[in-house]
């Protein structure tokens, strides 16, 4: 998962050099994942077939179990990596690639992705990676990231992040 810090730094460079971002939402994200291990369940109750006493060998990963985040995250990084991105040595959850000349960053949290170019079009092609592999909805510029709102004026460059949200809850 992300760090904090390093979402704070990526920011903080996308004010400083005006570049576009975008946020990615993976829709049912751990069902994305293959299984190196060979798993069986027993057949969900209403869905038996035959004796009862057969099981059901899993083919891809299933919420709640313990392999499922490490699934989709490995066949994440296979689709960044294939598509020419590569973790920093900072943080693995922050890949940086290049796109046409342009250097295209994508932060990764679980299934939201924040994804920073110079242009839209760097940034659209950022996207496409993701979109072309898997379900994923495009939320447009971030307004709410790991916690943080996100506030961005991009005529003066300045950029807010605030967790007031979370200080509400504390209190």
């Amino acid at each position: 998962m992300a760090r904090y810090s390093t979402l704070r730094a990526l920011l903080a460079h996308c004010a400083a050099d005006g570049l576009v971002t975008a946020q990615l939402d993976v829709e049912t994200a751990f069902l994305n994942g293959d299984l190196e291990e060979e798993i069986y369940i027993r057949q969900p109750q209403g869905y038996e077939r035959g004796d009862t006493a057969k099981v059901c060998l899993l083919k891809k990963a299933l919420y709640g179990l313990k392999q499922a985040a490490r699934a989709w995250n490995k066949n994440l990084e296979d689709v960044l990596i294939k598509a020419g991105f590569r973790p920093t040595d900072a943080d693995p959850c922050l890949y940086v690639g290049t796109v046409a000349g342009d250097k295209v960053s994508i932060l990764v949290y679980v299934d939201d992705l924040l994804v920073a170019a110079k242009s839209a079009k760097r940034v659209d092609a950022g996207k496409r990676v993701i979109l072309v592999a898997f379900m994923a909805r495009d939320m447009s510029a971030p307004t709410y990231f790991l916690g943080m709102h996100i506030e961005r004026d991009r005529g003066t460059g300045a950029l807010r992040l605030s967790q007031h949200q979370y200080a509400s809850n504390l209190l």
